[in-house]
């Protein structure tokens, strides 16, 4: 048990140690949300192996409200996710905040 537990310590502080792929561009302004409203414009997204996982989504969600996301395994519901928390950029498109 003690080297499992070992073994997990090295995997995180391996995780901590590594580097981001997504950086700031130079002068990025912080968001500082006030009404919560997001929109997805044109968003354009694919994975390594080219296909288009995201093709031209384009929706708003006003602030306050509640929205569910509904589709069959590998319909990019997470990569939707993934891309509002910035975990990935889309290909084209922009998904703006509170403007």
């Amino acid at each position: 048990m003690l080297i499992g537990c070992l073994s997990a310590g090295e995997r995180f502080s391996k995780l901590l140690r590594t580097k981001l792929s997504i950086i700031n561009k130079e002068g990025v302004i912080y968001l500082e949300v006030t009404a919560g409203r997001v929109k997805f414009n044109n968003i354009l997204f694919s994975y390594a192996n080219d296909e288009l996982a995201v093709k031209k989504i384009s929706f708003i969600v006003e602030g306050g409200k509640t929205v569910a996301l509904v589709g069959l395994t590998r319909s990019s519901k997470s990569t939707l996710l993934n891309l509002l928390k910035r975990f990935i950029d889309p290909s084209k498109g922009s998904i703006r905040i509170d403007s």
